[in-house]
């Protein structure tokens, strides 16, 4: 008896041990869920199932609401069924070209036979047809139903007895979702308790146009992650959205706080939106273990660095950081978009050389269009200067000039014409700043009328 227990405990003891380090197996993710093209390690089993759902949710002829997706060590398992074997194989074909999967089980996604018991929809015949069926029916007539929004309805059948719940955006279209059920063949009643109408529904259209009536909260959850997915710099998939009483909460994570307010600016912009609440949006930058990588042996990752670089152009004066996009590769980065004058583009190019690990910076993409000289100071060139750039010198000459207070002086320029206007402390003051204004390069000439002495 005692050797039979001291087996059993033995036998638990090394299933205890083996299932614990499976699970910690399965749980180590990698840093690039997605398997970035420069890498070699294996896509995340969780990456790879959420992306074959999306891919499926967008196959055409694929009911990807009636497939379960499984993965293992790269191995994809199909389940449930489809109403055809186009369907089927279109499901494994979208598998089957996810990055990182080696292999597709499909055994288990199998071919709804349209069954009644002797045929389809039991058309000659006087047996019952089966729920299954009447469930596919019943989705497939939702789905061409005009003004019924078949996706926001859930559809299960119990001995003929067809439930409806989700919600509508209309009497109207709860109405002939119940119509279509209760029209199609074997259907002996129908639940519609569970079939609500969102209560934010406009009179006239969706979205509001020519109503005074409120935006339904469904349909600006659908254009904010609408809007969001098409925003440059913004990871959609990691952000989710739910509004509540034209209140739209945005939670996750992004890499950057640009990424943050560019998200909240997104939703803020969506019609029918009264306020957005972006607590839940955290900043979670892809960064080594200490944020700037002081007190650390750890390589700065690219995507930190990117991060980094754009947060300090944003807290640059007379940088616009919203004109540059900035790209990191290897330490190298890369600024490419538009400035307005010289001065700004060498205050951005020297943000990023002066971050930590930062390689090199190329910064042959970012033009500054309104300076027509071939460089910062005219030199070389016979090309007349911008007014911006003529403005910002005279200010800094000013700025270093003894006697002038250059903080008590305002400077505009308009074709090359300096205008000077403020208050000095004497005459020798207001002689000195029109002198420096003079020796700048570009400028034709100085209107000094409006500097006066105390």
């Amino acid at each position: 008896m005692n050797s039979k227990l001291g087996n059993t405990k033995a036998l638990v003891l090394g299933l205890t041990l083996a299932l614990g380090a499976s699970a910690s197996g399965l749980a180590i993710a990698q840093t690039d869920m997605a398997g970035s093209i420069n890498s070699e390690q294996p896509v995340a089993d969780t990456w790879i199932t959420t992306q074959v759902k999306s891919e499926l949710a967008t196959t055409d002829g694929v009911k990807s609401m009636d497939i379960s997706v499984t993965t293992v060590n790269g191995v994809v398992e199909l389940t449930g069924t489809q109403e055809s074997r186009v369907a089927v194989d279109k499901a494994i074909a979208v598998a089957k070209s996810t990055k990182g999967v080696s292999r597709v089980d499909s055994s288990g996604l199998k071919i709804v036979a349209a069954t009644a018991t002797k045929d389809v929809a039991g058309n000659g015949s006087d047996q019952p047809v089966a729920d299954t069926w009447i469930t596919t029916q019943v989705k497939s007539e939702l789905a061409t139903t005009d003004g019924v929004k078949s996706m926001d309805i859930s559809v299960t059948t119990v001995n003929g007895v067809v439930e409806l719940t989700g919600t509508q955006e209309s009497r109207v279209a709860v109405d002939k979702a119940i119509a279509v059920a209760k029209s199609t063949k074997g259907v002996s009643r129908v639940d519609a308790s569970g079939l609500k109408i969102v209560a934010a529904t406009p009179t006239k259209d969706v979205a509001g146009n020519g109503s005074d009536q409120p935006v339904a909260d469904t349909w600006i959850t659908t254009q904010v992650k609408s809007e969001l997915a098409t925003t440059d710099g913004v990871k959609s998939m990691d952000i989710s959205v739910t509004t509540v009483n034209g209140v739209v909460e945005l939670t996750g994570k992004q890499e950057s706080r640009m990424a943050v307010e560019k998200a909240i600016t997104v939703a803020k912009n969506t019609k029918g939106v009264s306020r957005v609440d972006s607590s839940g949006l955290k900043i979670v930058g892809m960064m080594p273990r200490d944020v700037d990588g002081s007190d650390s042996d750890q390589p700065v990752t690219d995507t930190w660095i990117t991060t980094k670089v754009k947060a300090d152009l944003a807290a640059t004066e007379g940088v616009k950081s919203m004109d540059i996009s900035v790209t990191t590769v290897n330490g190298m980065v890369e600024l490419t978009g538009k400035q307005d004058s010289r001065m700004a583009a060498d205050k951005a190019v020297a943000v990023a050389k002066s971050i930590k690990g930062v390689r090199s910076v190329d910064s042959s993409g970012l033009s500054v269009p309104h300076m027509t000289a071939m460089d910062y100071d005219g030199e070389h060139s016979d090309q007349p200067l911008a007014d911006t750039w003529i403005t910002t010198k005279v200010k800094t000459e000013l700025a270093t000039t003894e006697g002038v207070k250059s903080s008590d002086i305002s400077v505009s320029t308009l074709n090359g014409v300096v205008t000077l206007i403020g208050v000095l402390d004497s005459k020798v003051a207001v002689d000195k700043a029109t002198a420096v204004t003079r020796s700048v390069k570009g400028v034709h000439s100085v209107d000094a009328a409006g500097l006066k002495v105390r």
